[in-house]
């Protein structure tokens, strides 16, 4: 529901602005033309994308489907974001900005959802006796909840960097 709505937001958006707005090759490249920010881009959208992937992938023996129902719905995130990216790109459409902008913040929505799921499960298995496979699965989901925290730092710090961007200080806006 959540892509359909964003669709038809971005189409309702780029139809509105259009008329007022145009796409500047100019204004994209001096966000991602600053010295460090695509390298440093690059290396966070692949974190962001290999890190849940080891981690579901290592932790599939004692996690099993959870660890992938915990991080699927995150990655679909990621490639629906590189594909709304493209056919913005594609359509030179002047709201680009509010892509990365909103799957930021509904990725941070997915997170808290998948530690909360990764909790319910280590709260269902509190009154089970004790054994070493009840201790690897907690183990291996608290592992799964510092990755899912470390992520969210991740894009905390990637969405600020391209509000930093998106907003440049007085000099750089004198360019536009």
């Amino acid at each position: 529901m959540f892509y359909i709505g964003l669709a038809t937001f971005l189409l309702v958006t780029d139809h509105v602005q259009r008329p007022y707005l145009q796409y500047s090759a100019k204004r994209w490249s001096l966000i991602t033309g600053l010295r460090g920010y695509l390298s440093s881009a690059f290396f966070v959208m692949g974190f962001k994308v290999l890190a849940p992937l080891l981690a579901a992938f290592v932790m599939w023996p004692l996690l099993g489907v959870a660890g992938v129902v915990s991080v699927g719905p995150y990655l679909t995130g990621c490639l629906v974001q590189f594909i709304f990216e493209k056919v913005l790109e594609k359509r030179q459409s002047s709201c680009w900005p509010l892509v990365p902008i909103l799957f930021e913040v509904y990725r941070l929505y997915q997170l808290s959802k998948a530690m909360h799921f990764m909790e319910k499960l280590m709260f269902q298995m509190r009154g089970l006796p004790k054994s070493p496979e009840l201790m690897e699965k907690s183990g291996a989901l608290a592992a799964m909840i510092v990755t899912f925290e470390v992520l969210a730092l991740v894009c905390i710090w990637s969405f600020l960097t391209f509000i930093q961007r998106l907003f440049p200080s007085r000099p750089v806006a004198e360019n536009y």
